[in-house]
């Protein structure tokens, strides 16, 4: 698309933060399809992979094209006046933080920088990668208070205290994309069919090792003081544990990466295992959630991570 027919079709001469806000709005496909370049991505409903994404914001702000590493790849992004703009970025990024709806942004140099799930990393690198057509994700859209990212029948949600990975199923991917954000049915024909075997749905929580102390890698203490069960005894390699109104639980240990995992091997739980380890200057701890609760389930998902933040905020 021509960059006049771009401007007339996003509105006149467009501010950095409205580019953003449309980038915020649009699905964004990991890879060009040509079946999907007809039109243009306002009318379609989704960005035809990051190229096409980048160009636009090229052509609304008169930036500077320009070219780093994410999502395994070479990434476009977009110089404009200082300020970073780019596919998969929610907001206009500058040198001081600004709060996107998945989690917290800053530019340093040529470089951008996501803080969610507990965790800063780098999201953009300086260094361009090779050559490579797939980013790794088929989809990645924007919530209100999260990110979405769809690959391989895995959903990935993740927002500034934690990260979901869960399986995808075809009806809430038809619920967001088409109902909420007004997306043409074909853009499900660009997700590949949910691989056959039984996917687990995790949760990841990371907060700083210097905050969580040194009773993170004690499970006996973690179930008293962090889940809150009145009674926690070791019976070997096993803890088990009572709580108010709650039935007995047994959960099996065994060691994880410098730390340990628990894996639930009598009564019920929300959580069929817990692995709490450190990475770097991180304290990470999953939860493998029970078959029986459904975590897309309005406000559930959000509900399990903070219980499982309130776990190691407790240490």
């Amino acid at each position: 698309m021509a960059e006049g027919q771009i401007r007339r079709s996003a509105g006149t001469e467009p501010t950095i933060l409205e580019a953003a806000r449309r980038v915020r709005t649009k699905p964004l496909l990991g890879r060009r399809h040509e079946s999907s370049d007809g039109g243009d991505p306002l009318t379609r409903g989704w960005f035809n992979g990051p190229a096409e994404c980048a160009r636009m914001l090229v052509a609304l702000t008169g930036g500077t094209p320009k070219t780093g590493r994410a999502f395994t790849v070479s990434w476009p992004w977009v110089d404009a006046g200082g300020t970073a703009l780019g596919p998969a970025l929610p907001v206009a990024v500058t040198a001081h933080e600004s709060s996107g709806p998945d989690g917290a942004y800053r530019r340093e140099g040529d470089c951008v920088f996501r803080e969610a799930g507990g965790r800063e990393r780098s999201l953009i690198a300086a260094t361009a990668a090779g050559d490579v057509a797939s980013s790794g994700f088929e989809i990645l859209w924007f919530g209100e208070a999260a990110r979405f990212l769809v690959h391989q029948g895995a959903l990935e949600v993740e927002d500034l205290f934690s990260r979901m990975t869960a399986p995808a199923p075809r009806p809430y991917l038809e619920q967001w994309l088409i109902r909420r954000l007004r997306c043409q049915p074909a853009i499900l024909a660009y997700l590949s069919a949910p691989e056959t075997a039984a996917q687990e749905t995790t949760i990841e929580i990371s907060r700083g090792q210097a905050v969580t102390a040194g009773t993170w890698n004690d499970p006996q203490a973690f179930f008293r003081k962090g889940i809150g069960f009145e009674t926690v005894t070791m019976r070997g390699n096993t803890v088990v544990a009572h709580g108010r109104g709650r039935q007995r639980v047994e959960y099996a240990l065994s060691g994880c990466g410098g730390g340990w995992r628990a894996t639930l091997v009598a009564g019920a739980a929300p959580f069929e295992s817990l692995s709490v380890v450190r990475d770097g200057q991180e304290i990470v701890l999953t939860a493998t959630i029970a078959a029986a609760i459904d975590p897309l389930a309005s406000g559930k998902r959000e509900r399990l991570a903070f219980d499982l933040r309130s776990f190691l905020v407790a240490l």
